[in-house]
């Protein structure tokens, strides 16, 4: 909620103008508050009597792709902001209304003069100088169920202006001063044109930000949660942040009264504001994360396919600086307003600004100018549904560089390679890490990779080892040789395991604490391939038992190929794992390699002699490693299977796409 109230601050402090704020803080543009304007009744309140316009279509539709949307004209729209409550019955009176627009979902709302009546009469109750209107409620409420009855089906706005006085936002007398003054078309009669004050506007639109929060808790002499200015404070509670609700009882103290919740937490009407303005924008970062991350996020034992559905969660980032002191100069904060903009409209105007979707999976942007350690991001990911909300993660004090690194380098590292592996589709740094930790533990080791820090690997390479070994059972037992279909499902565990292992590595080796830690220089896989098909004298495995279980792989698959040539049987389901049994280290060692040499005699399979010796020297290694391969049994497995999979990795491909899917 601070980051939030720090976030709006400069926005309302005079960093844009009234204009902006009225589109950035209500629905004007939003997907939920668009299609009102399609039907605007623009009703004159005169002296002497009452004159509805024939309704107006403020904005256009636009075929984009297979749809039509309706895409509102902003400089008319902001003289009738519309909010829509994000629960209850959005057909019934909500919150607030600064000035008298009122969107209708349906002309049976108002297509009688009761439900007119109705209609306008819940609605002027919760409205600013409300009253004024009541006097001249009848003969409105008349003309405009005649209005709607002939009007076409449509949702719409009734937008009052009262002419009588000075005292609404609208006037058919020309201004002075047409700053923040606009024309929103001919008064009745063709005399003038009809103006709206947009200051005035903007100014009520805070007056039922605030009478909302007042609604639930309200004291003329309290000192603000945040600020500690004393004065007028309001609740903490808006229609439009469902983040804090009055039907939840875990934050709300059970001894302080449904509307006395100023008590818990009390805002001034400056905080207030800016916590409007922070939400709204808030929101506006916000989209949803893909389907392929959750899926593997929440993968659960649930058998149910209904039951197993993952949640449609959201993601948000935004950007603070360090130090608030910094806001408090003019130029800085209409620079940092400027690049939030940027960051809400997702516009790449440079090279340097860097879209963050593969980093943090869902749809952001972060703007070269924020691109320094002068900031922090903070990222939120958060289900919202009927006005309920679920928060999975909230990641604070994320450096710019960090971004950088990961997108720069090592995203960049990681596309490199698993292009050389043949993988054709790009990875999200969320879907690396669901697929590798599984349900349950993407947030926390999300946390860490945002800060430069290795989630580690002891859970993966459990995890991974189990895949491959189930991927391995299914692909290698046949009766004769090796389901292509399987083992296509056995390569493609193979090569995540040696991405994510890169992506550890070089996430590991980032800065200078990785000696520190205890690190270890890790083999590429060219280089496993080169060592297993190379020189036997040249093996050195250093005392790394992935790379032993990788070459041991690759040597027992070169075998098996020629085993087939000879038997037309499969080696390890026929002679290794037989009976359906699983592969172990020791089984590995001694039994699939070890008994190479043997059988290639018994059965008169010619093998070259290099391969004997690259067999023999490998087999020594696996013997004076026995004890670590058996303690690090699924990091050695999971690497033996690796290198039975790929082991003709590396040659040319009969096709390849040019474009990879992201993942």
């Amino acid at each position: 909620m601070e980051s939030l109230v720090r976030l709006g601050r400069p926005f309302i402090d005079g960093a844009a103008d009234a204009a902006l704020l009225l589109q950035q803080l209500t629905d004007i543009t939003g997907t939920r508050g668009r299609d009102f304007y399609q039907q605007v009744f623009v009703v004159e309140i005169h002296p002497d009597d009452v004159f509805i316009h024939l309704y107006r279509q403020w904005g256009e539709k636009i075929q984009q792709g297979k749809k039509e949307e309706f895409i509102p004209d902003l400089s008319l729209a902001v003289a009738a902001p519309v909010l829509i409550a994000s629960g209850g019955n959005p057909k019934m009176a909500q919150g607030r209304y600064g000035v008298p627009a009122f969107p209708y979902f349906d002309h049976n709302q108002l297509n009688t003069v009761d439900r007119a009546h109705s209609f306008l009469k819940s609605r002027l109750d919760k409205t600013f100088n409300g009253e004024q209107y009541m006097s001249v409620l009848a003969p409105i409420a008349e003309k405009l169920a005649k209005a709607i009855a002939e009007a076409p089906e449509s949702k719409g706005i009734v937008l009052l202006c009262d002419l009588r006085d000075n005292s609404s936002a609208f006037s058919c007398s020309d201004p002075v001063d047409d700053n923040n003054m606009i024309s929103i078309g001919t008064c009745y009669g063709g005399e003038g044109r009809l103006w709206a004050d947009l200051e005035w506007i903007l100014d009520k639109l805070w007056w039922a930000k605030l009478e909302e929060g007042a609604e639930y808790g309200h004291s003329s002499d309290a000192v603000c949660s945040l600020c500690h200015a004393p004065g007028e404070v309001v609740s903490l509670y808006s229609k439009a942040w469902p983040w804090y609700s009055i039907t939840w009882t875990a934050p709300i103290s059970s001894e302080v009264d449904k509307h006395a919740l100023h008590e818990e937490v009390a805002l001034c009407q400056h905080c207030y504001a800016a916590l409007s303005y922070g939400v709204k924008l808030f929101t506006d970062l916000s989209s949803y994360l893909p389907s392929q991350i959750l899926q593997e996020a929440f993968k659960g034992n649930v058998q149910s396919k209904s039951k197993s559905t993952p949640p449609r969660v959201m993601g948000a980032a935004f950007v603070l600086p360090v130090l608030d002191s910094l806001m408090e100069d003019e130029e800085f904060a209409e620079l940092f307003a400027l690049r939030m903009q940027k960051m809400r409209e997702r516009k790449q105007e440079s090279g340097a600004d860097r879209h963050l979707e593969q980093v943090v999976g869902f749809d952001a942007l972060l703007p070269e100018e924020f691109a320094q350690d002068a900031y922090r991001l903070t990222l939120v990911y958060y289900t919202l549904k009927n006005a309920d909300v679920q928060l999975w993660a909230v990641i604070e004090d994320v450096l710019p560089s960090a971004m950088t690194i990961l997108h720069d380098e090592i995203l960049q590292d990681l596309n490199i390679y698993r292009q050389q592996l043949g993988v054709p589709y790009v990875f999200r740094i969320p879907t690396l890490l669901a697929r590798a930790y599984g349900s349950g533990y993407l947030w926390q080791t999300l946390t860490k990779v945002m800060h430069l820090e290795s989630p580690g690997r002891s859970r993966f390479i459990q995890r991974v080892a189990q895949d491959l070994q189930s991927a391995a059972k299914a692909a290698v037992h046949t009766t004769t040789s090796v389901n292509p279909e399987n083992f296509w499902m056995l390569q493609d565990i193979a090569k995540f395991y040696l991405i994510f292992s890169r992506f550890l590595y070089v996430l590991d080796t980032m800065g200078d604490s990785y000696v520190s830690k205890g690190g270890r220089f890790v083999r590429t896989w060219q280089e496993l391939q080169e060592m297993a098909n190379g020189d036997p004298e040249n093996m050195h495995f250093d005392g790394n038992v992935e790379d032993l279980g990788y070459v041991m792989g690759h040597l027992v698959k070169r075998f098996s190929q020629q085993f087939y040539s000879t038997t037309k049987k499969e080696y390890l389901s026929s002679r290794v794992m037989t009976f359906g049994t699983d592969l172990t280290p020791d089984v590995a060692g001694f039994k699939a390699l070890g008994k190479i040499e043997e059988l290639s005699l018994k059965l008169n399979i010619h093998l070259p002699q290099q391969f004997r010796q690259r067999v023999a020297a490998t087999l020594s290694e696996f013997i004076r490693q026995i004890d670590a391969v058996r303690k690090e049994r699924d990091a050695f497995m999971a690497a033996f299977w690796a290198g039975y999979a790929l082991y003709d990795l590396g040659r040319p491909t009969k096709s390849s796409s040019s474009e990879a899917a992201t993942l």
